[in-house]
């Protein structure tokens, strides 16, 4: 028998989850429409910590269960000019494999270097790795 606090704590974590479903299905079907030929690619200036925190908080229960720390270190004033929905399809896509992979007590990091004058995001992490012989 769950006493009041372990049922209101209960049912918070399951409505957050089940809104973490419903943006995961929203997303699915965005990417769906776009791979099908339905609708265009559309830039806009998206200001990239809040698409990472975005995806990082749907990713956060796995992370959690896991014992992986999650990470978004993107400076809070880096604006890019991109689709936001192919970019958080991208983000996401990334940080799950980099979550599959990480060994309990490791982490996970989205962060962004410029590099001959363009942003480049990175996705890290403390797992295995590729072995030097398949990289290739």
């Amino acid at each position: 028998m769950l006493d009041r606090r372990e049922f209101s704590d209960s049912v918070q974590g399951l409505s957050e989850r089940l809104t973490q479903v419903n943006t995961l299905l929203e997303n699915l079907l965005n990417w769906s429409i776009v791979q099908l030929g339905g609708t265009s690619v559309r830039t806009e200036a998206v200001r990239t910590v809040s698409v990472a925190d975005q995806e990082i908080g749907l990713l956060k229960h796995a992370a959690e269960s896991k014992s992986v720390r999650l990470y978004n270190a993107l400076p809070a004033d880096l604006f890019l000019q991109v689709d936001p929905y192919h970019l958080s399809i991208i983000l996401r896509n990334l940080l799950q494999n980099a979550l599959k992979f990480t060994p309990p007590g490791g982490e996970v990091v989205v962060s962004s270097e410029w590099r001959n004058g363009k942003v480049h995001l990175l996705v890290s992490d403390t797992g295995i790795g590729i072995p030097p012989e398949i990289l290739p």
